[in-house]
C-alpha cells in the first residue's frame, strides 16, 4: 500500500482503504477501481490523498525510469 496525492491518481489504481469523508462516510470502499469520472470527483469531494494498492518507489528508482 501507498499513500498518493489524489493529483497523481491514475486510472486503473486500486484503492487500498476506504475513502471517507469529513463525517466518516464511505466515498469508495476497499478495492475500488478508479476510473476516469472517479478521479474527477475526488477533488469535489474534497479529498486530498488517498492509498492505493502496490508498493512504493523510492525517488531515486522513479528519478532514473523517468
Amino acid at each position: 500500500m501507498r499513500t498518493i496525492d489524489v493529483t497523481e491518481a491514475q486510472v486503473g489504481d486500486v484503492i487500498a482503504a476506504p475513502v471517507v469523508n469529513d463525517e466518516g462516510r464511505v466515498l469508495l470502499p476497499k478495492g475500488a477501481k478508479l476510473s476516469p469520472a472517479v478521479l474527477s470527483r475526488l477533488a469535489g469531494w474534497g479529498v486530498q490523498s488517498i492509498a492505493v494498492e502496490g508498493e512504493a518507489v523510492a525517488e531515486s528508482e522513479a528519478t532514473a525510469e523517468g
